[in-house]
Protein backbone atom coordinates (compact mmCIF):
# COMPACT_ATOMS: atom_id res chain seq x y z
CA UNK A 1 0.00 0.00 0.00
CA UNK A 2 2.93 2.80 0.99
CA UNK A 3 4.44 1.86 -2.17
CA UNK A 4 1.80 2.23 -4.03
CA UNK A 5 1.32 5.88 -2.60
CA UNK A 6 4.97 7.74 -2.81
CA UNK A 7 4.44 8.26 -6.18
CA UNK A 8 0.75 9.74 -5.57
CA UNK A 9 2.60 11.77 -3.34
CA UNK A 10 4.98 12.91 -5.33
CA UNK A 11 2.86 13.65 -7.84
CA UNK A 12 0.95 15.87 -5.85
CA UNK A 13 4.03 17.55 -4.14
CA UNK A 14 5.58 18.37 -7.71
CA UNK A 15 2.08 19.65 -8.69
CA UNK A 16 1.58 22.23 -5.53
CA UNK A 17 5.02 23.10 -4.95
CA UNK A 18 6.42 24.85 -7.36
CA UNK A 19 5.30 28.58 -7.86
CA UNK A 20 2.96 29.45 -10.73
CA UNK A 21 4.24 32.18 -12.90
CA UNK A 22 1.62 35.47 -12.92
CA UNK A 23 -0.53 35.45 -16.33
CA UNK A 24 0.53 38.16 -18.38
CA UNK A 25 -2.40 40.47 -18.46
CA UNK A 26 -2.28 42.12 -22.37
CA UNK A 27 -2.72 45.86 -23.34
CA UNK A 28 -5.11 45.57 -26.59
CA UNK A 29 -3.71 47.67 -29.79
CA UNK A 30 -6.59 48.83 -31.52
CA UNK A 31 -6.00 48.97 -35.53
CA UNK A 32 -9.28 50.54 -36.96
CA UNK A 33 -7.81 51.73 -40.71
CA UNK A 34 -4.53 52.54 -42.03
CA UNK A 35 -4.53 55.96 -45.01
CA UNK A 36 -1.69 56.55 -47.56
CA UNK A 37 -0.08 60.09 -47.97
CA UNK A 38 1.42 61.32 -50.99
CA UNK A 39 2.45 64.38 -53.07
CA UNK A 40 0.18 64.43 -56.31
CA UNK A 41 2.51 65.75 -58.63
CA UNK A 42 5.21 62.60 -57.41
CA UNK A 43 2.90 59.99 -56.93
CA UNK A 44 -0.37 61.10 -58.33
CA UNK A 45 -3.67 60.06 -56.01
CA UNK A 46 -3.44 58.94 -52.02
CA UNK A 47 -6.36 56.75 -52.71
CA UNK A 48 -5.85 53.14 -51.38
CA UNK A 49 -7.30 50.05 -50.11
CA UNK A 50 -5.18 49.00 -47.11
CA UNK A 51 -7.30 45.79 -45.62
CA UNK A 52 -4.45 44.01 -43.56
CA UNK A 53 -2.10 44.61 -41.50
CA UNK A 54 1.26 42.79 -40.28
CA UNK A 55 1.99 43.80 -37.09
CA UNK A 56 5.65 43.93 -35.31
CA UNK A 57 6.53 44.85 -32.28
CA UNK A 58 10.65 44.71 -31.10
CA UNK A 59 11.46 42.98 -34.58
CA UNK A 60 8.97 40.18 -33.96
CA UNK A 61 6.07 39.57 -35.97
CA UNK A 62 2.72 39.44 -33.63
CA UNK A 63 0.55 38.40 -36.73
CA UNK A 64 -1.47 39.32 -39.60
CA UNK A 65 -4.95 40.77 -39.11
CA UNK A 66 -7.68 41.94 -41.46
CA UNK A 67 -8.51 45.59 -40.65
CA UNK A 68 -10.42 47.20 -38.01
CA UNK A 69 -8.38 44.76 -35.79
CA UNK A 70 -8.30 44.55 -32.01
CA UNK A 71 -4.63 43.07 -31.41
CA UNK A 72 -4.09 41.56 -28.02
CA UNK A 73 -0.39 42.36 -27.43
CA UNK A 74 1.57 40.53 -24.13
CA UNK A 75 3.85 43.52 -23.50
CA UNK A 76 3.67 46.62 -21.29
CA UNK A 77 5.63 49.95 -21.32
CA UNK A 78 7.32 51.24 -24.14
CA UNK A 79 7.98 49.27 -27.67
CA UNK A 80 8.62 50.01 -30.89
CA UNK A 81 5.78 49.15 -32.98
CA UNK A 82 5.54 48.67 -36.77
CA UNK A 83 2.99 48.22 -38.95
CA UNK A 84 3.16 46.77 -42.77
CA UNK A 85 0.44 47.55 -44.48
CA UNK A 86 -0.98 44.95 -46.83
CA UNK A 87 -3.51 44.41 -49.87
CA UNK A 88 -6.09 42.13 -51.40
CA UNK A 89 -3.75 41.13 -54.22
CA UNK A 90 -5.94 41.64 -58.01
CA UNK A 91 -8.82 42.11 -55.65
CA UNK A 92 -9.42 39.06 -54.02
CA UNK A 93 -10.02 38.92 -50.45
CA UNK A 94 -8.59 35.35 -49.82
CA UNK A 95 -5.06 36.48 -51.31
CA UNK A 96 -3.08 39.27 -49.10
CA UNK A 97 -0.03 40.68 -49.63
CA UNK A 98 2.25 42.88 -47.73
CA UNK A 99 2.46 46.04 -50.35
CA UNK A 100 5.98 46.52 -50.77
CA UNK A 101 5.80 50.07 -52.70
CA UNK A 102 4.00 51.79 -49.38
CA UNK A 103 6.67 52.07 -46.27
CA UNK A 104 5.85 50.39 -42.82
CA UNK A 105 4.13 52.91 -40.47
CA UNK A 106 6.35 53.10 -37.45
CA UNK A 107 6.18 54.28 -33.60
CA UNK A 108 6.97 53.63 -30.23
CA UNK A 109 4.25 52.78 -28.46
CA UNK A 110 3.42 52.98 -25.07
CA UNK A 111 1.40 49.73 -24.05
CA UNK A 112 -0.43 49.46 -21.02
CA UNK A 113 -1.76 46.39 -19.03
CA UNK A 114 -5.44 45.18 -19.54
CA UNK A 115 -6.14 48.95 -21.61
CA UNK A 116 -7.28 50.35 -25.02
CA UNK A 117 -4.45 52.03 -27.49
CA UNK A 118 -4.40 52.93 -30.97
CA UNK A 119 -1.37 53.79 -32.57
CA UNK A 120 -1.27 57.64 -34.20
CA UNK A 121 -3.35 58.77 -31.27
CA UNK A 122 -2.41 62.67 -31.97
CA UNK A 123 -3.65 62.25 -35.28
CA UNK A 124 -7.13 60.43 -35.53
CA UNK A 125 -5.66 57.57 -34.81
CA UNK A 126 -5.41 56.59 -38.09
CA UNK A 127 -1.58 55.75 -38.97
CA UNK A 128 -0.58 56.96 -42.18
CA UNK A 129 1.92 55.36 -44.80
CA UNK A 130 3.59 56.85 -48.30
CA UNK A 131 5.18 55.72 -50.67
CA UNK A 132 8.91 54.35 -50.38
CA UNK A 133 11.79 56.84 -52.00
CA UNK A 134 11.73 56.47 -55.49
CA UNK A 135 15.47 55.06 -55.53
CA UNK A 136 13.50 51.56 -54.61
CA UNK A 137 11.11 51.49 -57.28
CA UNK A 138 9.91 53.12 -60.40
CA UNK A 139 6.16 54.82 -60.26
CA UNK A 140 4.27 55.35 -63.94
CA UNK A 141 1.79 57.32 -64.31
CA UNK A 142 -0.53 56.20 -66.64
CA UNK A 143 -3.99 57.91 -66.97
CA UNK A 144 -5.63 60.55 -64.21
CA UNK A 145 -7.73 62.33 -67.20
CA UNK A 146 -6.44 65.62 -65.95
CA UNK A 147 -4.67 66.21 -69.60
CA UNK A 148 -6.20 67.32 -72.54
CA UNK A 149 -4.27 63.83 -74.24
CA UNK A 150 -5.94 60.59 -73.59
CA UNK A 151 -3.20 57.74 -72.55
CA UNK A 152 -5.68 54.76 -73.87
CA UNK A 153 -7.10 54.50 -77.28
CA UNK A 154 -9.66 52.30 -78.55
CA UNK A 155 -8.70 48.54 -79.98
CA UNK A 156 -9.34 47.60 -83.70
CA UNK A 157 -12.50 45.69 -82.72
CA UNK A 158 -14.26 47.75 -80.11
CA UNK A 159 -17.67 49.64 -80.66
CA UNK A 160 -16.34 52.15 -78.56
CA UNK A 161 -13.42 53.65 -75.72
CA UNK A 162 -12.95 55.97 -73.09
CA UNK A 163 -14.33 59.41 -73.27
CA UNK A 164 -14.04 62.68 -70.35
CA UNK A 165 -16.48 63.52 -67.76
CA UNK A 166 -16.58 66.46 -65.89
CA UNK A 167 -19.83 65.59 -63.84
CA UNK A 168 -19.15 66.31 -60.27
CA UNK A 169 -21.87 63.02 -59.61
CA UNK A 170 -19.48 60.97 -61.98
CA UNK A 171 -16.30 62.31 -61.38
CA UNK A 172 -13.88 60.16 -58.46
CA UNK A 173 -12.90 62.86 -55.71
CA UNK A 174 -13.03 61.59 -52.62
CA UNK A 175 -13.44 64.85 -50.43
CA UNK A 176 -10.75 63.72 -47.35
CA UNK A 177 -8.07 63.24 -50.07
CA UNK A 178 -8.25 67.00 -50.78
CA UNK A 179 -7.51 66.40 -54.25
CA UNK A 180 -9.68 68.40 -56.33
CA UNK A 181 -10.07 66.37 -59.41
CA UNK A 182 -11.99 67.59 -62.08
CA UNK A 183 -12.45 64.63 -64.44
CA UNK A 184 -12.62 60.42 -65.07
CA UNK A 185 -12.53 58.38 -67.73
CA UNK A 186 -16.09 57.23 -68.39
CA UNK A 187 -18.14 55.02 -71.05
CA UNK A 188 -21.96 54.23 -71.53
CA UNK A 189 -22.59 50.94 -73.10
CA UNK A 190 -25.64 51.02 -74.69
CA UNK A 191 -28.46 48.30 -74.03
CA UNK A 192 -27.16 46.09 -77.12
CA UNK A 193 -24.81 43.78 -77.97
CA UNK A 194 -21.46 46.06 -77.87
CA UNK A 195 -17.59 46.22 -77.23
CA UNK A 196 -15.96 48.41 -75.00
CA UNK A 197 -11.78 47.81 -75.22
CA UNK A 198 -9.11 50.30 -74.73
CA UNK A 199 -5.13 49.87 -74.86
CA UNK A 200 -2.47 51.85 -73.70
CA UNK A 201 -1.28 54.24 -76.07
CA UNK A 202 2.72 53.91 -74.42
CA UNK A 203 3.53 50.67 -74.76
CA UNK A 204 6.15 49.46 -71.15
CA UNK A 205 9.11 47.70 -72.81
CA UNK A 206 11.31 47.88 -69.26
CA UNK A 207 9.13 46.18 -67.16
CA UNK A 208 10.94 44.11 -64.53
CA UNK A 209 11.22 40.54 -65.40
CA UNK A 210 12.55 37.14 -63.06
CA UNK A 211 9.45 37.13 -61.16
CA UNK A 212 10.06 41.05 -59.96
CA UNK A 213 6.70 42.34 -58.65
CA UNK A 214 4.62 44.90 -61.27
CA UNK A 215 1.38 46.55 -59.84
CA UNK A 216 -1.07 48.20 -61.80
CA UNK A 217 -3.03 50.41 -59.58
CA UNK A 218 -6.97 52.31 -60.40
CA UNK A 219 -9.70 53.42 -59.39
CA UNK A 220 -13.12 52.17 -60.92
CA UNK A 221 -17.07 52.15 -60.55
CA UNK A 222 -18.53 50.09 -63.21
CA UNK A 223 -22.15 48.40 -63.77
CA UNK A 224 -20.52 45.77 -65.71
CA UNK A 225 -17.79 43.29 -65.37
CA UNK A 226 -15.08 44.53 -67.23
CA UNK A 227 -11.59 42.82 -67.99
CA UNK A 228 -8.25 44.41 -67.36
CA UNK A 229 -5.24 42.76 -68.85
CA UNK A 230 -2.17 43.13 -71.40
CA UNK A 231 -1.23 42.50 -74.84
CA UNK A 232 1.99 41.24 -74.56
CA UNK A 233 4.50 40.96 -77.86
CA UNK A 234 6.80 38.64 -78.60
CA UNK A 235 9.01 38.34 -81.64
CA UNK A 236 6.87 37.44 -84.38
CA UNK A 237 3.05 38.04 -82.15
CA UNK A 238 1.19 40.00 -80.30
CA UNK A 239 -0.67 38.29 -77.24
CA UNK A 240 -3.83 39.45 -75.29
CA UNK A 241 -3.71 38.57 -71.95
CA UNK A 242 -6.50 38.82 -69.38
CA UNK A 243 -5.12 39.43 -65.65
CA UNK A 244 -8.31 40.06 -63.28
CA UNK A 245 -12.12 40.49 -64.03
CA UNK A 246 -13.66 43.86 -62.28
CA UNK A 247 -17.36 43.39 -60.72
CA UNK A 248 -19.93 45.90 -60.57
CA UNK A 249 -19.52 48.45 -57.51
CA UNK A 250 -22.61 49.24 -56.83
CA UNK A 251 -22.55 52.62 -57.67
CA UNK A 252 -19.25 53.09 -55.26
CA UNK A 253 -15.87 53.81 -56.51
CA UNK A 254 -13.28 51.16 -55.16
CA UNK A 255 -9.53 50.88 -55.55
CA UNK A 256 -7.68 47.56 -56.76
CA UNK A 257 -4.00 46.75 -57.01
CA UNK A 258 -3.44 44.27 -60.02
CA UNK A 259 0.26 42.38 -59.97
CA UNK A 260 1.33 41.88 -63.70
CA UNK A 261 3.93 39.48 -62.30
CA UNK A 262 2.82 36.39 -63.94
CA UNK A 263 2.03 38.06 -67.27
CA UNK A 264 5.65 40.16 -67.37
CA UNK A 265 7.55 37.47 -66.23
CA UNK A 266 6.51 34.08 -67.72
CA UNK A 267 7.70 35.18 -71.17
CA UNK A 268 11.27 36.07 -70.78
CA UNK A 269 11.46 37.70 -74.56
CA UNK A 270 8.50 39.12 -74.52
CA UNK A 271 9.64 43.17 -75.88
CA UNK A 272 6.56 45.14 -74.88
CA UNK A 273 3.09 45.06 -72.55
CA UNK A 274 0.71 47.72 -73.00
CA UNK A 275 -2.49 47.87 -70.95
CA UNK A 276 -5.98 46.98 -71.85
CA UNK A 277 -9.62 47.52 -70.16
CA UNK A 278 -12.34 45.87 -71.74
CA UNK A 279 -16.17 45.38 -71.27
CA UNK A 280 -18.99 43.59 -72.96
CA UNK A 281 -22.58 44.59 -72.90
CA UNK A 282 -25.75 42.26 -73.83
CA UNK A 283 -28.84 43.58 -75.22
CA UNK A 284 -31.36 43.09 -72.49
CA UNK A 285 -29.11 44.32 -69.77
CA UNK A 286 -29.76 47.99 -69.83
CA UNK A 287 -27.74 50.65 -70.21
CA UNK A 288 -24.25 50.51 -68.30
CA UNK A 289 -21.71 53.35 -66.76
CA UNK A 290 -18.20 52.46 -66.34
CA UNK A 291 -16.07 55.15 -64.80
CA UNK A 292 -12.46 54.57 -64.63
CA UNK A 293 -9.60 56.98 -62.78
CA UNK A 294 -5.75 57.09 -61.51
CA UNK A 295 -3.93 54.67 -63.32
CA UNK A 296 -0.84 53.90 -62.60
CA UNK A 297 1.95 51.47 -63.05
CA UNK A 298 4.11 50.67 -59.83
CA UNK A 299 6.94 48.76 -59.81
Amino acid sequence: MMKRLLPLLLCVSVLFGCDREPATVPSYLHIDEMNVSTNYVEHGTASSNITTAWVEIDGDMIGVFELPAVVPVAKSGQHELKLYPGINLNGIQSLRNIYEFYQPYEEVMTFVENEDVWPDAANDSVPTVTYSPQSFYTYRPIEDFEDISLAFEISNRADTGLSRTTDPNLVFNDPELNENSTQSGYVRLPDEDFLFEVISVEEFTDLPKGGANVYLEMNYKIDAVATVGVFRRIPGQVDQVPVVGLFPTDGEWKKIYINLVTEVSAVPNAEGFRIFIGAVNVEGNGEMDMLFDNIKLVY
